[in-house]
């Protein structure tokens, strides 16, 4: 929030399937295919009037509304 500058919310599909959250990177691992997805940037006029507690849950609000539904 201090920087002042757009965020880009970003979901990347497929992830668990070439890592985990405490194990390492495995790109190899069966040639998985991973999406990135990226939404519209988010303009620091839209979050900055968000208190710093309820900033990680808008952040995560924003990048669920661009994940596959499918």
């Amino acid at each position: 929030q201090e920087a002042k500058v757009p965020i880009v919310p970003v979901f990347i599909e497929n992830m668990q399937f070439v890592s985990t959250k405490t194990g390492r990177f495995h790109p190899v691992a069966g040639w998985r295919k991973v999406e990135v997805h990226y939404g519209p940037p988010i303009e620091p006029a839209d979050y900055l009037p968000i208190s710093r507690r309820e900033f990680s849950g808008f952040v995560r609000e924003q990048i669920s509304a661009i994940r596959p539904t499918g």
